[in-house]
């Protein structure tokens, strides 16, 4: 049974993921670049489409017995025991700790 769910869009990763797929595409499309550099084009726009399939969204969701959560259609994910948790708190992070996954000093 599911007490509770919810789905982050990663509106942050799409709309900077998106221009730069789109520059690379028109400029592939304008002048098609020599063999290596479109390459090194094809490589890097293989990257970015990766990442927006991965992190276009994280789901939380905790169950009578566990908190699980995931990103976009689930590849990356992770569980944790409700049993094995002992205490919880609201923190705040610096920006410099970046969005999304945090290594912070708080670990």
């Amino acid at each position: 049974m599911i007490f509770y769910e919810h789905r982050q869009p990663g509106t942050a990763i799409i709309l900077s993921i998106l221009p730069a797929i789109a520059v690379i595409i028109i400029l592939g499309l304008i002048q098609p670049p020599p063999r290596p550099i479109n390459f090194m084009l094809i490589s890097v726009l293989t990257i970015l489409v990766v990442c927006a399939i991965l992190f276009f969204s994280l789901t939380i969701r905790i169950t009578e017995s566990e908190l699980r959560w995931h990103f976009g259609p689930g590849f990356i994910r992770k569980k944790v025991a409700l049993a094995d948790i002992q205490h919880t708190e609201i923190t705040a992070t610096k920006f410099i700790y970046g969005w999304g996954i945090h290594l912070t000093p708080q670990l």
